[in-house]
């Protein structure tokens, strides 16, 4: 039998189905390049895939969909923050592992289930950095436009603290 595993992420409006359809090529590279090699403890690997939407709602109900109907043992992707959240909620509950891959809120390796796991960096460890290096470089007045999600808002917190402690004026703006 193939060891099945699941993708998610947005393939398709209104979410960022481009960088969704993206990740999901190099997953069907990377399974082809597996199974062309033996694939995993002598298993071809099988990938089924859900389209998130970049909706919160859509990834729960596809990560329920990938584990009670595909039978996946793991499940890897995402690029929207929110709906990692959400989906990871579900992996939990079943005790399925993910691998988030394009996500930065700091929430999802916070909450410490023992189930998620990580390859990109968190928002606090970019954007403090970012606001050192605004600072660093000697800008004075700087504009700070924010996505009004939490990724979005917790990265404008974060560059402002740094401006703050540096003395750099700064206007903000946040938007949907």
């Amino acid at each position: 039998d193939p060891v099945m595993i699941g993708w998610v992420g947005p393939l398709s409006p209104p979410g960022g189905y481009a960088e969704g359809t993206n990740m999901k090529n190099a997953a069907v590279l990377a399974a082809e390049e597996i199974n062309a090699a033996g694939g995993i403890l002598a298993r071809q690997v099988e990938i089924f895939y859900a389209d998130t939407r970049g909706m919160p709602a859509e990834g729960r109900t596809g990560a329920e969909r990938l584990i009670t109907q595909n039978k996946v043992v793991a499940v890897f992707g995402e690029f929207h923050s929110p709906v990692a959240l959400a989906e990871m909620e579900v992996y939990h509950k079943y005790g399925i592992p993910f691998m988030a891959c394009d996500v930065w809120s700091d929430q999802i390796t916070a909450k410490g289930y023992p189930e998620v796991f990580r390859n990109a960096p968190a928002v606090s460890l970019i954007d403090v950095t970012i606001g050192q290096w605004i600072a660093a470089a000697g800008f004075k007045n700087v504009a700070i436009i924010a996505e009004k999600d939490d990724v979005g808002l917790s990265a404008r917190t974060l560059v402002q603290q740094e401006l703050t402690k540096a003395g750099v004026k700064f206007t903000a703006v946040d938007a949907d």
